[in-house]
Order: structure tokens, then sequence, then C-alpha cells
């Protein structure tokens, strides 16, 4: 059904061909995935209890105040939903759809396409072994997602946005992960974060020529996360941490290059979520990002807030919810999406199914 509910049938098998009409052993076992038999005939499946969904809610920027209560933005397959990106004209959003895999061990996400005007969905599977976060091309003619292709080889992939067919823009060396890609306004090249064991960068790449420029470093006990480049494509703003000081700070630096500069920083109990690009203002004059309090990961509350680009000045959105991520800001500057809910996981043991 919608929410992904399943149920759980049996098939007879003799000499390699299914014999008989198929057998309804348990209605409503919910969105599981089958691990297999014990040799003493105990079937073990996996149940997803949790629920991840996309939001849209409407704010007023100017006065820092919501003014539509956040509602999902399916109605289909309901808790299986998280990311969302804008298309550049911003007719369309994209989302991810996680559901239960058919078999244990592979993976079943997909692209799905929101048209809000008319309430059309459409999906896309891509052919690859694994992909996470998609964004929108500058001229939304198709994705790109880091990810991994049919052979494991890790990398950047651009997909069509019709047939779901993968190709590298580039791949990328063993033990490394691009994170966040950003393309620029122009089309022209990539911002991303490039980690590996035990430092991460902030690295350009010229699309034409291949060339790479690392704009920025850091290693442990420092970290980057949720970077973010500005519309005009002139800034990138990201997260930098240190987990021996539970410090984190917001920085700014040019897209060319150059050191940045620190626009806020909190500490313990506070902390800024590492699980969210910063999310430029149409004007960018301002940056939307998220703060929480308090360790307990089952009952985190995480705000929505904008600091400002010039002095550092701090306002809350009047957005708190659970577990709150993912922020995406219409090219209006008024609908916000976002990703809310917690993945959790539950192991289900059923006796007798088969005959002995």
């Amino acid at each position: 059904d919608r929410t992904g509910t399943m149920d759980l049938w049996a098939y007879q098998i003799a000499e390699g061909r299914s014999k008989g009409s198929p057998k309804l052993i348990k209605r409503d076992i919910g969105q599981g995935i089958p691990q297999g038999f014990t040799r003493d005939n105990i079937f073990y499946y996996g149940v997803k209890t949790g629920m991840n969904d996309v939001y849209l809610t409407r704010l007023d920027l100017e006065e820092g105040k919501v003014l539509q209560e956040p509602t999902r933005v399916s109605q289909r397959f309901i808790g299986s939903y998280r990311w969302s990106d804008w298309s550049p004209d911003g007719t369309n959003l994209l989302s991810v759809s996680k559901r239960p895999p058919v078999l244990a061990g592979t993976f079943n996400a997909r692209i799905v396409i929101h048209t809000l005007d008319t309430g059309e969905e459409r999906e896309i599977l891509p052919k690859l072994k694994g992909f996470r976060r998609p964004r929108w091309s500058p001229n939304g003619d198709f994705f790109f997602a880091a990810g991994q292709d049919t052979r494991g080889q890790g990398g950047l992939f651009r997909i069509n946005s019709i047939t779901g067919d993968a190709t590298a823009i580039f791949e990328y060396e063993p033990d490394t992960w691009v994170i966040q890609p950003a393309w620029s306004s122009d089309g022209k090249s990539i911002f991303y974060q490039l980690d590996s064991k035990h430092q991460q960068s902030i690295v350009r790449r010229d699309l034409e020529t291949g060339q790479e420029k690392e704009l920025f470093r850091v290693s442990t006990p420092e970290y980057l996360n949720n970077l973010g480049l500005s519309r005009e494509g002139k800034h990138l703003a990201f997260l930098l941490g240190n987990r021996e000081t539970s410090t984190g700070t917001i920085q700014v630096m040019p897209a060319t290059g150059g050191g940045p500069r620190e626009l806020l920083r909190v500490e313990k109990p506070e902390y800024l979520p590492g699980t969210t690009p910063l999310e430029w203002t149409p004007d960018d004059e301002e940056i939307l990002f998220l703060k929480g309090i308090g360790t307990d990961l089952k009952k985190q509350k995480i705000e929505v807030l904008a600091v400002s680009v010039e002095d550092g000045e701090v306002r809350s959105l009047g957005l708190v919810m659970e577990r709150l991520r993912h922020l995406r800001l219409h090219p209006d500057g008024r609908t916000l999406t976002f990703t809310a809910g917690e993945s959790q996981n539950e192991v289900w043991a059923m006796e007798g199914l088969l005959p002995e």
C-alpha cells in the first residue's frame, strides 16, 4: 500500500518451478527485508519501524516566522523519503525514496520528482550500486550525485533524468569520498568536500580540464561538513568543528580560495549538526543553518536559524522539530523543504513457516 507495508507469502517450488498457488502467511509485516532461513526452520526478516519524510513549509524570512505548518511532500510510501532539492526554475522538487529491498543486501533507493502544482510524481531508478544526496544540474537537464557504479567504483556521476543511466563525471581513489558536491552557476566547475582517513579538504574541479584546486584543508581532530555554495557562486560556507573541544563554527570564504572568516561559534551543550549543506538566501545576505541541544539522538530538537553574512547576527525562523535536517530553500525564498524523522530497524523471527 502507500505506506510500503508488505504481506508475507509462500510459494512451493518443485524441480526449479513454482507449484500451485501462492499462500498468504501473514499480513502487514511492515516494511520487511527478508534475511533467510536457519537449518531449524526459523525465518528471519528485518522491519523498518522509523519514519523519515520530506516536509514542506512556508516562511516569512523578514519576520522570522512560519506561515504554514509543515506537511509531507508525498502521501505515497509514507516514511520512506529523505533529502530534497529544488529544480533551478523551482517547478519541481527532487527527493529520494529509500524502500526495503526485495532481496537482502540490494540497494533500492530511487529519485522521485514531485511537481507540486499538479501533484504528479515520477520515479527514476539510477543505474548505480548506490548513491547519496542527488542534486539538479544548473540547467535542470540531469542530476549529479556521489556514489558507486555497478562495479563498486566510487565517483561523482551524471544521472539521466529520464532513463536513470549514469556516467562518471570523475572517479576517485579508494579510501576517499566525495561529500556534498555543488555545481557552479556557470556549469563549468564543481565544488566538493574530499574526505580521506585522516584529513578533509574543500576542492574546486574544472570540468573542462579536470584540474583540481584545493581551497582549504583540515586534519584530525578538526573536521569539515555542510559545504554550501552561495547563489551567485562567489562564496562557500561550511562547518568547521573540533572533536576534542566540542566546538563548531560556521565559516565563509571566497569560492576562488583564500582564508575563511568565522561567522559564529557554538559550544557544548549546543552543537551544529553535520547533516545538511548550509543554505544561502536568494540575496546571499544570510545563511540558513541548524542548531541542536543535547546529545540524546532520540530526543533531539533541531532549530532552524539564519545568520547574517555581513555581521554574524543570528535570528530564529520559528521552526523546531525532532531530527530536522537537509534544508532546501526554494528560489522564491519563501518555501522550505527539509527531512525529519529517524530510521529504526528491528529483526523478527518466525517459526513453523515451512512444513517439517
